[in-house]
């Protein structure tokens, strides 16, 4: 199952590069227990996908990245545990479940 993370940085978090925000959530990630999947092999890394970079001092409130996960979770359960994550409050706005977003974009590609 994949989820959409909806994000906003802001205050210090602008200054941080776009590959330390993406360490950042890995690490937030596995600090709230969120069962995300990971690639199988040698070196395992989580299946996270972030959308357009943001450049350093520039803020947004909009910011999203897709990850997957291994089994069903509440979204008001997970935005609840990411924001209790003690570096993490307030940054996480909302996570979707993609299931019917999927749906969605299945029909629109059989319409001609």
């Amino acid at each position: 199952m994949k989820a959409r993370i909806k994000f906003r940085k802001y205050g210090v978090m602008r200054f941080i590069g776009h590959l330390d925000v993406m360490r950042f959530f890995q690490k937030a990630i596995r600090r709230a227990e969120i069962p995300i999947a990971f690639t199988s092999g040698y070196s395992p890394h989580m299946i996270m996908s972030f959308a357009q970079p943001l450049g350093v001092g520039v803020t947004s409130d909009g910011e999203y990245f897709d990850i997957e996960l291994t089994e069903a979770i509440a979204s008001e359960q997970a935005v609840a545990q990411l924001n209790a994550v003690p570096e993490c409050a307030s940054f996480f706005l909302l996570l979707r479940l993609l299931e019917f977003y999927l749906f969605c974009r299945k029909l629109l590609q059989c319409v001609p």
